[in-house]
Protein backbone atom coordinates (compact mmCIF):
# COMPACT_ATOMS: atom_id res chain seq x y z
CA UNK A 1 0.00 0.00 0.00
CA UNK A 2 1.19 3.49 -0.79
CA UNK A 3 0.15 6.99 0.33
CA UNK A 4 1.41 10.51 0.99
CA UNK A 5 2.17 11.81 4.47
CA UNK A 6 3.60 15.23 5.31
CA UNK A 7 4.56 15.81 1.67
CA UNK A 8 6.40 12.47 1.35
CA UNK A 9 5.45 9.39 -0.63
CA UNK A 10 5.59 6.29 1.60
CA UNK A 11 4.55 2.67 1.38
CA UNK A 12 4.33 -0.41 3.58
CA UNK A 13 5.61 -3.57 1.92
CA UNK A 14 7.28 -6.76 3.16
CA UNK A 15 6.59 -5.65 6.77
CA UNK A 16 8.74 -2.54 6.26
CA UNK A 17 8.10 1.17 5.70
CA UNK A 18 9.62 2.69 2.57
CA UNK A 19 10.19 6.32 1.53
CA UNK A 20 10.35 7.48 -2.10
CA UNK A 21 13.55 9.49 -2.38
CA UNK A 22 14.12 11.83 -5.33
CA UNK A 23 16.54 14.22 -3.61
CA UNK A 24 19.38 13.99 -1.15
CA UNK A 25 19.49 17.36 0.56
CA UNK A 26 19.18 19.96 -2.21
CA UNK A 27 20.58 17.66 -4.91
CA UNK A 28 18.30 15.73 -7.22
CA UNK A 29 19.14 12.02 -7.46
CA UNK A 30 19.93 10.64 -10.91
CA UNK A 31 18.01 7.50 -10.04
CA UNK A 32 15.09 8.05 -7.63
CA UNK A 33 14.39 5.00 -5.47
CA UNK A 34 12.56 3.54 -2.49
CA UNK A 35 14.63 3.53 0.72
CA UNK A 36 13.71 1.72 3.93
CA UNK A 37 12.67 3.91 6.85
CA UNK A 38 14.28 2.60 10.03
CA UNK A 39 13.69 5.42 12.50
CA UNK A 40 15.04 5.58 16.03
CA UNK A 41 14.01 3.12 18.74
CA UNK A 42 12.76 4.59 22.02
CA UNK A 43 13.49 2.83 25.36
CA UNK A 44 9.96 1.35 25.37
CA UNK A 45 10.61 -0.41 22.03
CA UNK A 46 8.50 1.89 19.88
CA UNK A 47 10.17 3.50 16.87
CA UNK A 48 10.09 7.23 16.03
CA UNK A 49 10.25 8.39 12.41
CA UNK A 50 10.76 11.83 10.92
CA UNK A 51 8.76 12.23 7.70
CA UNK A 52 8.96 15.19 5.34
CA UNK A 53 12.59 16.16 5.86
CA UNK A 54 14.37 17.30 8.98
CA UNK A 55 12.26 18.75 11.76
CA UNK A 56 13.95 22.12 11.21
CA UNK A 57 12.69 22.09 7.60
CA UNK A 58 9.09 20.97 8.08
CA UNK A 59 9.68 17.33 8.95
CA UNK A 60 7.39 15.84 11.55
CA UNK A 61 7.82 12.98 14.03
CA UNK A 62 5.48 10.00 13.87
CA UNK A 63 5.43 6.67 15.67
CA UNK A 64 6.16 3.75 13.32
CA UNK A 65 3.03 1.81 14.33
CA UNK A 66 0.80 4.85 13.70
CA UNK A 67 2.23 5.23 10.18
CA UNK A 68 1.66 1.52 9.44
CA UNK A 69 -1.93 1.82 10.64
CA UNK A 70 -2.47 5.01 8.59
CA UNK A 71 -1.15 3.48 5.35
CA UNK A 72 -3.60 0.58 5.77
CA UNK A 73 -6.47 2.84 6.93
CA UNK A 74 -6.10 6.19 5.10
CA UNK A 75 -9.46 7.46 6.43
CA UNK A 76 -8.03 7.36 9.97
CA UNK A 77 -6.73 10.74 11.19
CA UNK A 78 -3.05 10.22 12.05
CA UNK A 79 -2.74 13.87 13.14
CA UNK A 80 -5.37 13.48 15.89
CA UNK A 81 -3.27 12.80 19.00
CA UNK A 82 -6.20 12.86 21.44
CA UNK A 83 -6.58 10.11 24.03
CA UNK A 84 -9.45 8.66 21.98
CA UNK A 85 -7.18 7.97 18.99
CA UNK A 86 -4.38 5.71 20.26
CA UNK A 87 -3.06 2.72 18.33
CA UNK A 88 -2.85 -0.40 20.48
CA UNK A 89 -0.54 -3.37 19.92
CA UNK A 90 -2.92 -6.27 20.56
CA UNK A 91 -0.16 -8.69 21.61
CA UNK A 92 1.51 -5.96 23.76
CA UNK A 93 4.75 -6.29 21.73
CA UNK A 94 5.72 -2.76 20.59
CA UNK A 95 8.02 -4.11 17.87
CA UNK A 96 5.25 -6.19 16.25
CA UNK A 97 3.83 -3.65 13.81
CA UNK A 98 1.90 -6.05 11.58
CA UNK A 99 -1.43 -4.48 10.66
CA UNK A 100 -3.27 -7.50 12.14
CA UNK A 101 -1.71 -6.61 15.51
CA UNK A 102 -2.79 -2.94 15.50
CA UNK A 103 -6.15 -1.42 16.41
CA UNK A 104 -7.56 1.98 17.33
CA UNK A 105 -8.21 2.29 21.05
CA UNK A 106 -8.78 4.93 23.66
CA UNK A 107 -5.91 5.58 26.06
CA UNK A 108 -7.89 3.77 28.78
CA UNK A 109 -8.41 0.70 26.57
CA UNK A 110 -4.74 0.76 25.60
CA UNK A 111 -3.68 0.82 29.27
CA UNK A 112 -5.94 -2.15 30.02
CA UNK A 113 -4.01 -4.17 27.45
CA UNK A 114 -0.94 -4.41 29.66
CA UNK A 115 1.14 -7.15 31.22
CA UNK A 116 -0.20 -6.29 34.66
CA UNK A 117 -0.90 -9.49 36.59
CA UNK A 118 -3.75 -8.18 38.74
CA UNK A 119 -2.67 -10.16 41.77
CA UNK A 120 -0.06 -9.90 44.51
CA UNK A 121 0.88 -11.64 47.73
CA UNK A 122 -0.88 -10.19 50.81
CA UNK A 123 1.58 -10.64 53.71
CA UNK A 124 -0.91 -9.95 56.53
CA UNK A 125 -3.20 -12.82 55.50
CA UNK A 126 -0.59 -15.06 53.89
CA UNK A 127 -2.81 -15.32 50.81
CA UNK A 128 -2.90 -14.01 47.25
CA UNK A 129 -5.00 -10.88 46.66
CA UNK A 130 -6.69 -10.14 43.31
CA UNK A 131 -7.66 -6.59 42.28
CA UNK A 132 -8.69 -4.77 39.12
CA UNK A 133 -9.11 -1.10 38.23
CA UNK A 134 -12.48 -0.12 36.76
CA UNK A 135 -13.23 3.50 35.83
CA UNK A 136 -10.19 4.71 37.82
CA UNK A 137 -11.36 2.87 40.97
CA UNK A 138 -9.77 -0.23 42.40
CA UNK A 139 -12.14 -3.18 42.75
CA UNK A 140 -11.23 -5.85 45.29
CA UNK A 141 -11.71 -9.40 43.94
CA UNK A 142 -10.77 -11.42 47.01
CA UNK A 143 -8.03 -13.39 48.77
CA UNK A 144 -6.96 -16.79 47.47
CA UNK A 145 -4.85 -19.70 48.72
CA UNK A 146 -2.63 -19.76 45.63
CA UNK A 147 -1.45 -17.41 42.91
CA UNK A 148 -3.19 -19.30 40.08
CA UNK A 149 -6.62 -18.85 41.67
CA UNK A 150 -5.99 -15.13 42.21
CA UNK A 151 -4.77 -14.78 38.62
CA UNK A 152 -7.87 -16.60 37.30
CA UNK A 153 -10.15 -14.29 39.31
CA UNK A 154 -8.36 -11.32 37.77
CA UNK A 155 -8.65 -12.74 34.23
CA UNK A 156 -12.40 -13.35 34.66
CA UNK A 157 -12.87 -9.79 35.92
CA UNK A 158 -10.68 -8.44 33.10
CA UNK A 159 -12.92 -10.19 30.53
CA UNK A 160 -16.00 -8.72 32.21
CA UNK A 161 -14.78 -5.13 32.76
CA UNK A 162 -12.06 -4.55 30.18
CA UNK A 163 -13.29 -6.22 27.00
CA UNK A 164 -13.19 -4.13 23.82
Amino acid sequence: MECELNGSRIKYEDDKLWLWREKRGKHKLKVPRWVEMKGKAAPDGRVDLCIGGRTTNGGRHFKYHRVVYFINNPEWNIHNSSTDNSIDHIDRNPSNNNIENLRVATHKQNMRNSNSKGCSFHKASGKWRARITVDSKEKYLGLFENEDDARNAYLIAKEKYHSF
